[in-house]
């Protein structure tokens, strides 16, 4: 867990850096949201402003976010696959 987070903030930070791991370098998520992302923005973690739909916010990390939430040492797990590595497969 990361430090002086709350359970939400933690589950916020997580997921956007789970949707960076995959491309996505901002996300949607819902307004009940606000709070949590306020508190990240704050300390400089997220930015964030509202989204397209109604009632939704556009949030992504930033620098120190990525920094926070990514661990460097992170493999996507395809990476990982037998299978990838072409003289491991049946001919």
């Amino acid at each position: 867990m990361h430090e002086n987070l709350t359970p939400t903030e933690e589950l916020v930070g997580e997921l956007l850096a789970a949707r960076y791991r995959l491309g996505e370098k901002v996300w949607t998520l819902g307004s009940r949201q606000w709070p949590a992302v306020r508190r990240l923005e704050k300390r400089g973690l997220v930015f964030a402003k509202s989204g397209v739909m109604e009632k939704t916010i556009l949030a992504g990390l930033t620098e120190k976010g990525l920094a926070e939430f990514l661990d460097p040492t992170y493999v996507p797990p395809v990476f990982l696959s037998p299978w990838r590595d072409q003289s491991l497969m049946v001919q």
